[in-house]
């Protein structure tokens, strides 16, 4: 009967073993490690992330990072074909910056102090590129720290 009992507690620390060693996972409410881990293929397939059993961002083998593409073409290549937000930093005294792209040919860069946009637009047509503000502030151009063009506001 002894040797029954320690047979049974010997299989029973295997399978704990086995399944604490060689089964590793991740959990889904965070783990508590002790040293560097990883999570991704271990082989030459990329890692992409689903959500809603759609593919939202992707790691390829060679390291590009794809958002709203599963063939990122560039270190970050991130695709959106509507007139979404693309980008927005918060800062910490009410600045925000964000990054819009429109249509085919548009592409703004917002910047919001305590709500107040100041926007730069570049646009492109078939016969003229156009570099812009919609706001009543000069244009000022600077090169070495050291403003070289203004255009200032003109009310016709």
């Amino acid at each position: 009967m002894k040797t029954k009992a320690k047979f049974v507690v010997l299989m029973v620390l295997i399978v704990i073993l086995n399944n604490h060693y060689t089964h590793a996972q991740w959990n889904f409410n965070g783990d508590a490690v002790g040293s560097v881990t990883s999570i991704g293929p271990t082989t030459n397939y990329d890692f992409p992330f689903i959500t809603n059993n759609t593919e939202k961002l992707r790691i390829k083998t060679t390291g590009e990072v794809g958002i709203g593409t599963t063939t990122p073409s560039s270190w970050l290549h991130v695709e959106n074909t509507s007139e979404d937000e693309m980008f927005r930093t918060n800062g910490a005294t009410g600045s925000l910056w964000r990054m819009l792209t429109g249509g085919t040919a548009r592409f703004n860069i917002f910047h919001s102090i305590n709500g107040t946009d100041h926007n730069i637009q570049m646009e492109s047509t078939l016969v003229e590129l156009r570099l812009a503000t919609t706001t009543s502030q000069p244009m000022l151009f600077y090169t070495n720290n050291v403003e070289r063009i203004r255009i200032p506001v003109v009310v016709l």
